[in-house]
């Protein structure tokens, strides 16, 4: 899973596929909207490096979690 970061235009319609990937999966951010590619380059590090790395410490910590487990032994009746 890589952070993905949409970005469109101003005045431009996102793909369909944006919507269907953003509902379903984590590691896609919210769609950036930019008015000019001049704006769009002064903002890349704010607007779309710094979330995507921060989208991605919050994944591999995910990961890292300990995986949950359950034991049978707690779902079996004891006959006394």
């Amino acid at each position: 899973m890589i952070p993905f970061v949409p970005i469109i235009q101003e005045g431009e319609e996102p793909f369909s596929m944006f919507q269907d990937l953003s509902g379903k999966f984590d590691w896609v951010l919210d769609t950036l909207v930019y008015d000019t590619p001049s704006n769009l380059i002064k903002g890349l590090e704010r607007a779309v490096v710094s979330p995507a790395l921060e989208k991605r410490d919050e994944l591999l910590a995910k990961k890292m979690e300990k995986l949950r487990t359950r034991h049978i032994g707690d779902y079996l009746l004891t006959s006394r």
